[in-house]
């Protein structure tokens, strides 16, 4: 139940950064299933990620005043072209949802291998977990569309903090 998952993650959220840690919400988003889950493409629409998914996450984030998110090693596909990016490569997850959208000022961390492409840095992701992917962080096709990054509110991290107050 989105609703539910949503009160609870506030409230622990609060409870724990009062004690003085950092929260990280995980995995962000449509990480539903272990099996595969570095191969998983879902395709869905911005409706149903905000219906079926991002509410836990909302209520984490603005109520609960995350400190920070993991983002997934799923793909999401966001139109009927079949062109789909990984959750720490996606900007309009990262970006335009999480840090525009729900108001996060916080940290954003990959999970063990779940950066494949060096723009997937550039695209919301302040951290990186070591080891990459098996088959390590690969060069873009084109290196020239690197030339304009989008840096964003991340800093490779300088600007990650809690929103307005200390945690809890």
């Amino acid at each position: 139940d989105p609703y539910l998952a949503g009160e609870l993650v506030a409230k622990e959220t609060l409870g724990v950064q009062s004690q003085g840690l950092i929260v990280t919400l995980k995995h962000l988003a449509m990480n539903d299933f272990e099996n595969s889950r570095t191969n998983t493409a879902i395709k869905l629409d911005e409706r149903m990620l905000h219906e079926l998914e991002l509410q836990a996450f909302e209520k984490g984030i603005q109520r609960g005043h995350a400190g920070a998110i993991m983002c997934a090693y799923s793909r999401i596909s966001q139109s009927d072209t079949g062109l789909d990016t990984y959750s720490c490569g996606n900007n309009l997850l990262l970006n335009t949802i999480a840090r525009g959208e729900l108001g996060f000022r916080g940290w954003i961390l990959t999970d063990f291998g779940a950066v494949h492409r060096l723009s997937d840095l550039l695209y919301g992701v302040d951290s990186a977990m070591p080891n990459g992917n098996v088959a390590g962080i690969r060069d873009e096709p084109n290196p020239g569309n690197l030339a304009d990054p989008p840096f964003n509110a991340n800093v490779f991290a300088a600007g990650a903090s809690f929103p307005q107050s200390t945690p809890g």
